[in-house]
């Protein structure tokens, strides 16, 4: 489960890295860390508009609710990640709009829990480069004009399983992270669901690097210290 991430470059670099423009520039500010409960926004671009970055809502709500809704209904539902899985099974909230509500949500890091002695110690996980990648994700667009997403989810590989090492619902997780060559197709309007399916199925060939990170009352500090290697005692002879 991916549920926590982070965005530390500035508005110029995610345009150059992604040839497309915030719709509102002034309200975006870099973080460090930013979880699923935050009120604050993700970043988008939308299938059929990959010139523009939208702010978004992390949590999936039907289109019908307005923003108001969320608090209670992401208690209820959780709709913070969408396992492949299921939308593929249409069993997933997120199988409505998987033909036609597409997005990338931008990123340079995310969070994931490994487990040791039944305590769990959060780890960064970022390109060798640190540089921005794309998160595949479904949007939808409330009645009051707001935007909300989920980050899709899909069985780990090797490295994300030995990380993140407690299984959901049977299975090791993953955030589906697309290679950059793949990004535009996903975001693109002619794909048929055999073209979709095939890119739910890929993931990113970039290597990324791995390691503790600091905590407070559990979670990720959203701060710089917060994306900086932190070897806890009892980790030594973690891997």
């Amino acid at each position: 489960m991916c549920f926590t991430k982070s965005n530390t470059k500035s508005a110029e670099e995610n345009e150059r890295r992604f040839n497309a423009s915030f719709i509102a520039p002034e309200i975006y500010q870099p973080y460090y860390a930013r979880s699923g409960y935050s009120t604050d926004y993700l970043y988008i671009i939308k299938q059929n508009e990959k010139e523009t970055i939208n702010p978004a809502y992390w949590g999936l709500l039907p289109e019908h609710l307005t923003i108001d809704k969320r608090s209670e209904y992401l208690r209820q539902y959780k709709t913070y990640n969408a396992r492949v899985d299921k939308i593929l099974n249409k069993q997933n909230r997120a199988a409505h709009f998987i033909k036609s509500q597409r997005c990338i949500i931008l990123a340079d890091g995310i969070y994931e829990p490994h487990d040791r002695h039944d305590i769990s110690y959060p780890h960064y996980i970022k390109h060798e480069d640190h540089s921005l990648f794309a998160l595949a994700g479904v949007y939808t667009e409330l009645d009051d004009g707001l935007y909300t997403t989920t980050i899709l989810t899909r069985e780990a590989n090797p490295y994300f399983a030995k990380i993140h090492n407690r299984k959901k619902e049977g299975t090791y997780r993953m955030p589906l992270i697309l290679n950059q060559e793949n990004e535009s197709d996903w975001l693109s309007g002619n794909l048929n669901m055999n073209d979709v399916t095939e890119l739910m199925n890929s993931f990113t060939i970039k290597k990324f690097v791995d390691y503790p990170v600091r905590k407070r009352s559990g979670q990720p500090l959203n701060e710089s210290e917060g994306i900086e290697p932190f070897f806890y005692p009892e980790q030594q002879s973690l891997f």
